[in-house]
């Protein structure tokens, strides 16, 4: 069984303004939030070492169509976010 990590949109926004106050590399534009579903799940479908494993580089998927934007966050961030299992 697989266990996959996700967003929701608490979570996300906090993570995002962490990121932008430590100058990581990428972030989300606060008109990002206008435009998302503050009830949806966001599963997070890539993610990758980088900066030396200090950060995480994150894809997430954000609505129906499937599309996915990227985050930086550091890695106790990714490792503290909610897993769900899959078979």
């Amino acid at each position: 069984m697989a266990s996959y990590a996700y967003l929701d949109y608490p979570t996300l926004k906090h993570l995002n303004g962490k990121a932008i106050k430590l100058g990581l590399n990428r972030t989300l534009s606060y008109k990002f939030f206008d435009d998302v579903d503050r009830e949806k799940l966001y599963p997070v479908t890539f993610s990758i070492d980088h900066n030396d494993g200090r950060e995480i580089r994150a894809r997430f998927i954000y609505n129906e169509a499937a599309d996915g934007a990227y985050i930086d966050m550091l890695s106790e961030d990714f490792s503290a976010l909610p897993t769900f299992d899959h078979h």
